[in-house]
């Protein structure tokens, strides 16, 4: 990284930014804000070089969702900063020192020695990689079943109700669960590990892909229809770098398939499917699916899931251009967050942190923990949701909570110290200094949309989670080494034998292959 060229960039981002916004008529005080806030965070992603390091994608990460993407595309459409915010000057403010933070933040990071293999371990040969891939599929699965089958009857209507369950879900069967959609990450790591040309297109890949996006299809949520998708971007972006030309035909077909297949189907079916028994569900989703191959039906469908996502965010003050934009712009939460502590005259302090310090060790070990969340109370805090309602939670983001607890000089020391310790700690696990890793993917995916969008007090439970991750990633290495591996060795061993008696005679070839010997 030279220095002087990345503060360019960053400064000629902001400033043309700055004049834009100015022009199209946007408040003198929340261009500025938010000029400095993209200033900060093109530093921080300059400073996190390399971006394929578990620092530099988080970075980038934060800095896209939180910031990037909406400055840039109201910039596009010459849309004011300020349209539909709530106090935009201080929201500007607010972020500025919260990603000055993470500049911060990022050069001590880049200062502080890692140690030479990361605590989760990667597998060493193909074959290690073929029985991690098995075991993947075969735990996350089995994991995905039980926690679907033990959740399927709770309804999360009050605290009581949290408590109740947390008394009857298997925590170990949702860790498990997680293991499910970097299936397909394994697979693409095991092609390459011998060799292969084909990392996308091969039939593993694929099936591997269709078989962790199940559980999203079944429970009508689009996050985990992605999330396979997803680990076999960032696995062969990771492994190829930016221009492999197989990953550019991946990206423009999993946006062609969100924006089609996807989004439509959750949007419409979600309300149908998000409740009953797995055999229920796969009825309306072929009644669903019946309705996609219907040209009327599916215009129908697409244009009453746009009415519907809308209608949540359009306000006499939102355009409906503005409010399509808005629905993926992270600091539109943020700002009813800041113009409400604002509005309240004080700061609730150490109240929301020291909510999710208690909350950090699993229920089992801690059965007394605070229950709820801490973002729903957050939301009756803003007055975006009732009293009443304990389940709704609104991405307002790190910095904005931090505010909401302590004020600017929060924004900036919170944001510091949070965004510099968890980054610090996940490393740890899952970063290695010979290259990426399956755990460098797994990693990302568990911290980057709660970086985004969650609370302070939200994200220092998730603290917990790499050291349960490296517990239940033992239980993994113990499976497929002496379950898996042991069973691949006697398959191994018997075909063998059977060459041996091959008409051919021993150690000749036969038409038996190996169980390793998969076709690329």
């Amino acid at each position: 990284m030279r220095p002087l060229a990345a503060f360019a960039r960053a400064l000629a981002l902001a400033i043309t930014f700055l004049v834009v916004q100015l022009a199209v008529g946007c408040s003198w005080e929340a261009c500025l804000g938010f000029a400095l806030t993209l200033f900060f965070g093109w530093c921080a992603c300059e400073a996190a070089t390399p971006w394929r390091s578990l620092l530099g994608l988080l970075t980038i990460s934060l800095y896209g969702k939180t910031v990037l993407f909406g400055c840039v595309a109201k910039t596009l459409l010459l849309q004011p900063m300020d349209i539909g915010l709530h106090a935009p000057a201080e929201t500007g403010a607010v972020f500025a020192l919260g990603f000055a933070g993470v500049w911060l933040a990022v050069l001590l990071l880049r200062l502080l020695p890692l140690p030479a293999r990361p605590l989760l371990r990667s597998p060493a040969s193909p074959r290690s990689w073929l029985v991690l891939w098995l075991a993947f599929l075969l735990l996350g699965g089995a994991g995905w079943f039980f926690s679907f089958h033990g959740n399927i009857d709770i309804v999360i209507k009050s605290e009581a109700d949290v408590a109740a369950a947390s008394g009857r879900t298997f925590e170990a069967a949702n860790m498990f669960a997680l293991f499910l959609p970097f299936a397909p990450a394994a697979a693409v790591f095991y092609l390459s590990a011998r060799g292969n040309k084909r990392l996308i297109s091969h039939p593993l890949v694929i099936v591997s892909v269709l078989l962790g996006a199940i559980p999203g299809i079944l429970e009508a949520r689009k996050s985990p229809i992605l999330m396979p998708f997803a680990a076999v971007w960032l696995s062969v972006l990771l492994l190829r770098g930016l221009w492999y030309k197989p990953l550019w035909s991946w990206t423009v077909a999993c946006l062609m398939m969100l924006m089609i297949i996807v989004y439509p189907f959750v949007e419409f079916g979600r309300f149908a499917i998000e409740r009953g028994r797995i055999g229920e569900r796969v009825d309306v989703i072929k009644e669903v699916a019946g309705m996609f191959l219907s040209g009327a039906s599916y215009k129908e469908m697409y244009a009453g899931a746009v009415e519907t996502d809308l209608a949540v965010m359009q306000t006499p003050y939102m355009p409906k251009v503005a409010a399509s934009l808005d629905r993926f712009v992270r600091y539109f939460d943020a700002s009813r967050l800041v113009d409400a502590t604002l509005t309240s005259g004080r700061y609730t302090g150490f109240y929301t942190i020291e909510w999710g310090l208690r909350q950090i060790p699993p229920r089992s070990l801690s059965p007394d923990k605070p229950l709820g969340f801490v973002n729903n109370w957050l939301t009756r805090y803003t007055g975006d949701t009732v009293e009443t309602d304990e389940r709704t939670q609104m991405a307002y983001g790190f910095m904005a909570s931090f505010f909401n607890a302590f004020g600017y000089g929060g924004a900036f020391v919170g944001s510091f110290l949070l965004f510099g310790g968890m980054i610090y700690w996940v490393r740890l696990f899952g970063e290695s200094r010979t290259g990426p890793t399956i755990w460098m993917i797994v990693m990302f995916f568990l911290f980057d949309t709660s970086l985004a969008e969650d609370s302070a007090g939200a994200m220092l439970p998730r603290v917990w989670l790499p050291v349960t991750l490296f517990l239940y990633s033992i239980a993994v290495h113990l499976f497929s080494s002496r379950i898996l591996g042991g069973l691949m060795r006697s398959v191994g061993a018997v075909s063998e034998r059977g060459r041996d008696l091959s008409p051919n005679g021993p150690g000749k070839p036969s038409s038996s292959v190996a169980v390793n010997d998969l076709p690329s």
